[in-house]
């Protein structure tokens, strides 16, 4: 019961429009999350498909073999060159990313840095363990305010979480030295994905006549379920 309710948390962040994580991220060329399959691609280091959403939305999938060493290594290479290259440009517009950490983080750590660079808080996602020692997650949407709990209650499945920090971040970030740069350099980060970005141009450049007028939404895998550090 405690897998599914991993589920239903993503499930719930993809019903908020916030972008969605693919925990498990290798998936054939079409495969999605149901409704009509537009198009499918490759990128820098991933694969991408592109299905039609019951709103008229298009939403576009990114996979990548994050329990391939290799292929992971060389997913998170690509988004730090590329992170630099949106530096470089030196537009200084704010880019939307995910960003995973090393291991769970204290929430006091997470805000004093998103305050630093300026990163606007979309959601996060905290990992912990119940009570039975199980590992669980929890997503929270919106700004990480000082009410984030250390201990949830779950009376669906009565028991309790003891959470370990905060795992994975979303939102948006200039793309300068002092907001992008400071998450490229920070080594408390594992990956600061900006794969949204290229995946928007090579839809734009590739699939035109499909996505006029309509909205794009991304979801980027993340390994942290990987992770053996909580």
């Amino acid at each position: 019961m405690k897998s599914r309710k991993l589920w239903m948390g993503l499930a719930f962040l993809v019903a908020t429009v916030v972008i969605a994580l693919a925990l498990v991220s290798l998936r054939k060329p079409f495969e999605a999350y149901g409704g009509r399959i537009f198009f499918h691609g490759k990128g820098t280091a991933f694969r991408y498909t592109g299905q039609g959403m019951d709103n008229g939305d298009i939403y576009v999938v990114v996979s990548v073999r994050v329990d391939d060493t290799e292929a992971l290594l060389a997913y998170r290479d690509a988004n730090v060159k590329r992170g630099r290259e949106l530096i470089n440009r030196g537009e200084a517009k704010p880019v939307w990313v995910q960003v995973t950490f090393n291991r769970p983080l204290p929430t006091d750590q997470v805000r004093a840095l998103v305050e630093q660079t300026g990163f606007q808080v979309d959601s996060f996602l905290m990992v912990g363990r119940s009570s039975d020692g199980e590992r669980m997650t929890h997503i929270h949407t919106g700004a990480i305010g000082d009410d984030v709990p250390d201990r949830a209650n779950d009376p669906l499945w009565n028991d309790e979480t003891t959470f370990a920090g905060i795992m994975l971040l979303q939102g948006k970030v200039e793309a300068t030295e002092q907001g992008l740069g400071r998450w490229l350099t920070d080594e408390r980060v594992y990956l600061v994905d900006t794969t949204g970005v290229e995946v928007r141009e090579l839809v734009a450049q590739r699939h035109a006549d499909v996505i006029t007028d309509r909205e794009i939404v991304v979801s980027l895998p993340s390994p942290f379920w990987q992770f053996d550090c909580w």
